[in-house]
């Protein structure tokens, strides 16, 4: 597998259509989201712009997994359409605002094996951490339901819980994940400045009990 940090613009052909396509296979046809596909069925929509950028892993140019990540400085899906869900994060969001990263539409391919799903998911957590270093940011900010949350504690992630909300009648937590690797025995995790007074959340009990 070979991993990519690219924006659209610098997609070749082939890499952007398969992204596209599986988002609309994803997110549509199997978690029937209301969204809008184009007649290639591709899902597409306004935050796919010059701002955002692309942390794919591929191979020969097939997709395999990837995600998009936008600075908070600009328009993002939290701004515009979740701070009414979750009003206590404004106030960090407004203050780390140069240093956190949103993080949308994760998806992976349908067409891939469990071990396959299990090394892009690697190779998509070490792409996340090489990201947010070279950007020196805090985290990336991303709304998940509980069994994200869960899966996420499952392979290590570190991350912080901002707020908690309920969207369409399901508990969603709005987090920043501040290490999505796990670090090595006997390896402190990276000090990357958690950016409030905000307890990490170890585990998803973590998250239902507080």
């Amino acid at each position: 597998m070979q991993r990519l940090i690219s924006r659209r613009q610098n997609l070749s052909p082939r890499i952007t259509d398969s992204i596209f396509m599986d988002r609309g296979r994803q997110f549509v046809d199997r978690l029937q989201w209301s969204l809008r596909v184009t007649q290639q069925g591709h899902e597409i929509d306004e935050y796919d712009d010059d701002q955002s950028e692309y942390l794919i892993v591929h191979r020969h140019g097939k997709h395999m997994g990837s995600c998009r990540v936008r600075p908070t400085t600009c328009s993002t899906m939290i701004a515009d359409h979740f701070l009414d869900s979750f009003p206590g994060a404004a106030e960090f969001l407004r203050l780390q605002k140069g240093r956190l990263f949103e993080l949308t539409r994760f998806c992976r391919a349908p067409d891939i094996s469990v071990d396959e799903s299990k090394v892009m998911l690697e190779n998509i957590s070490q792409l996340m951490d090489e990201f947010r270093d070279q950007h020196k940011l805090c985290g990336f900010v991303a709304v998940v339901f509980p069994h994200v949350a869960r899966f996420m504690d499952k392979i290590g992630m570190r991350y912080l819980l901002i707020s908690k909300s309920s969207i369409s009648g399901e508990k969603a937590y709005l987090i920043c994940i501040t290490q999505a690797t796990t670090p090595a025995k006997n390896q402190k995790p990276k000090a990357i400045g958690e950016p409030v007074d905000t307890p990490r959340v170890e585990t998803e009990r973590n998250l239902v009990a507080a």
